[in-house]
């Protein structure tokens, strides 16, 4: 797909991966539509790329709030044209141990991480369909091997790899396309922005990538019509050790998350 031109939905773009995300998209020519909760942040970044000679424009709103995913999609289409690639950046996270949590803290994650990105896609779909586009979802190492402390999130974030791999399979042969993103950990300060319930110890990775270079492989993969892309890290390393000794894994993380 050529971005240039391109019409692109982002969520989550006011900082971390989003913003570096808005910036590497606009810099090959597409049109990002930047959507997230902090208004503040969302207009620096827009600030930030259209000083730099490219085209984005900022849409506060709360993608919690189920409601307000096919009004932002009105909104985007609105004022920079039929959207074509939909990247779904945005998300939370409460970490605790289960016995501490609530069905509330579980719904939270659920319903940000996932269900959002899901009525998002509900709202696109029907013209992807018929004339074309990408879905490409921000995914999370933790869905694949979870981390004590983290079961909320790594519960959203496997709800919403399945979701996305079923899509894939479902449009295959049409022109609409599925892109998934295991982007790794990255110095973003999310682990800093965590809601936390109790006392949880939070492992954390002794290497973390920068949101640039998950960017620009995101828009190679873009570019590529790509189904799946990943950028390694630490965690790659779990996962890779999880699927070959799982139970040696259990043990280790056990023992890391036991230490004091």
């Amino acid at each position: 797909m050529q971005l240039s031109g391109s019409v692109v939905l982002l969520t989550g773009a006011s900082r971390g991966l989003g913003r570096a995300l808005a910036q590497t998209l606009a810099a090959r020519g597409a049109k990002v539509g930047c959507a997230a909760r902090d208004r503040v942040a969302l207009d620096e970044a827009v600030a930030e790329i259209t000083a730099a000679g490219g085209t984005a424009a900022a849409f506060p709103c709360d993608l919690s709030e189920l409601s307000e995913a096919a009004p932002l999609v009105e909104r985007v289409e609105s004022q920079l044209g039929p959207i074509s690639i939909l990247v779904s950046n945005h998300g939370t996270a409460t970490v605790g141990e289960v016995a501490d949590l609530s069905l509330a803290d579980f719904e939270v994650n659920l319903r940000t991480n996932f269900l959002a990105s899901a009525a998002l896609t509900e709202a696109l779909l029907p013209s992807f369909a018929e004339r074309g586009g990408t879905l490409a979802y921000v995914l999370s190492g933790l869905a694949l091997r979870p981390l004590p402390a983290w079961s909320t999130y790594a519960a959203s974030k496997a709800a919403l790899r399945g979701y996305a791999d079923a899509l894939r399979i479902e449009l295959a042969g049409g022109p609409a396309r599925v892109l998934t993103i295991q982007p790794g950990t990255m110095q973003t300060g999310f682990l800093d922005r965590m809601a936390r319930v109790g006392e949880p110890k939070i492992l954390r990775p002794r290497s973390a990538a920068p949101p640039e270079r998950v960017a620009e492989a995101v828009a190679r993969a873009l570019e590529r019509d790509r189904a799946r892309v990943s950028v390694l890290g630490s965690s790659s390393l779990v996962q890779a050790a999880d699927l070959v000794a799982p139970g040696l894994v259990d043990w280790l993380l056990a023992r890391m998350y036991r230490r004091p």
